[in-house]
């Protein structure tokens, strides 16, 4: 504190950035905290006397309220810092004082006061709908044709439900009807041959289980006995079975591939009846099941382990119903839309069933597999494929 005592008892002017600076330097180097409007007057008053400020005469004069010591943190402003000399007049000064005064008057900046959000409550999401699952009838119609097929979800013994047409379709299958239909295949296919024999022409033919040769005409006759033959035996083993229609090898290989899928469904039904990736469900007409599948949910869409129809759809019995694949397919394309995959269903298909999944809008992949795009599944349910 002697120092600058001295400085201003001397009668040197300090300046408000000495004065400023000095404060820090000492606030600094001593640990102490100075209040800088004591320490300026208590300076004016050892260099002017006490109630004085300024240097000594001429420039000593009464200390009024509105003086007040420099900040100790002026900011380093030509405006705020005007240098006093004696010999200026007192009016200069005063203005000089009069700019600093205003240029270092602090700018107060308007209170925000934080911005309290108010609370919203969460909207409640909308309630879905579970399907209805039951083993009844949901009340689903799906048209195809002259037939109106409902949905059930869920499925009983098979062999209850198809208990009659099952034991006719392994009745069937079981009365060499397809050896009968082979046979005769076999031998149209020979008799084909044979036509294309000249006049007395001979030919060498595997048959009845060895090499023969024979000339045009004697193998026509052959084949044609051969084949009468067979279709009387194909007639006798209808009559015993109580119907009427011939399946063929065709229509018997479809026969014997149904009926080892209804098998699978049984087995693969009782096996995963818990297991929430799989869907079993079929449609029906007048209560009566017609057609039952299994599927299995995936990323993107519903895959088809098993499809297979009543067996005497196949049997071609009077008043069998028709349209159960088709409307099977439609009811499988809507479970799709329906568990979120878009109508995007994929199944591998038996050879002889090809043609009527390509008809329904399926598309053979690299793989070989068949897959029904979200197009193709929107035009089934509009009725256009």
């Amino acid at each position: 504190m002697a120092d600058f005592t001295d400085e201003r008892s001397r009668g040197r002017s300090m300046t408000p950035e000495v004065f400023a600076k000095t404060i820090i330097s000492i606030e600094h180097n001593y640990g102490l905290k100075l209040d800088a409007r004591s320490v300026w007057l208590r300076m004016d008053a050892i260099a002017c006397g006490r109630g004085w400020v300024g240097t000594k005469p001429p420039g000593c004069k009464r200390a009024g309220k509105a003086e007040s010591a420099p900040s100790a943190k002026v900011p380093k402003t030509k405006a705020a810092q005007p240098e006093v000399l004696p010999d200026k007049p007192e009016g200069t000064i005063v203005k000089a004082k009069t700019r600093a005064k205003k240029a270092i008057e602090p700018k107060i900046e308007p209170k925000i006061e934080p911005k309290i959000e108010p609370k919203t409550q969460q909207a409640t999401p909308p309630k879905i709908e579970p399907v209805k699952s039951a083993e009844s009838p949901i009340g689903t119609i799906i048209n195809t044709g002259s037939s109106k097929f409902d949905r059930v979800t869920g499925l009983k013994d098979l062999d209850k439900d198809w208990g009659e047409d099952l034991k006719e379709g392994q009745k069937y299958m079981g009365s060499d009807m397809q050896h009968l239909n082979e046979s005769i295949e076999a031998v149209e296919y020979l008799q084909g041959e044979a036509n294309k024999l000249k006049p007395k022409e001979k030919k060498t033919f595997w048959y009845e289980g060895g090499q023969k040769s024979a000339n045009k005409e004697e193998w026509g006759e052959r084949f044609s006995k051969d084949r009468s033959a067979l279709k009387q035996k194909i007639k006798i083993k209808l009559a015993e079975m109580g119907t009427e229609k011939d399946l063929g090898t065709d229509g018997t290989e479809k026969l014997r591939a149904n009926l080892g899928i209804i098998a699978a469904i049984q087995e693969i039904k009782n096996k995963k009846s818990n297991d929430r990736n799989t869907i079993t469900g079929g449609v029906t007409v007048g209560g009566k099941l017609q057609a039952a599948y299994v599927l299995t949910k995936k990323n993107d869409h519903l895959y088809v382990e098993y499809l297979a129809a009543n067996p005497s759809n196949f049997l071609g019995k009077s008043g069998a119903t028709k349209g159960a694949g088709r409307a099977a397919i439609v009811d499988i394309v809507r479970r799709s839309f329906e568990e979120g995959h878009k109508g995007r269903v994929q199944l591998d298909s038996l050879t002889e069933a090809e043609g009527f999944y390509k008809k329904m809008g399926f598309t053979m992949s690299d793989r070989g597999d068949f897959r029904l795009s979200t197009t193709q599944a929107k035009k089934i349910l509009e009725g256009k494929a």
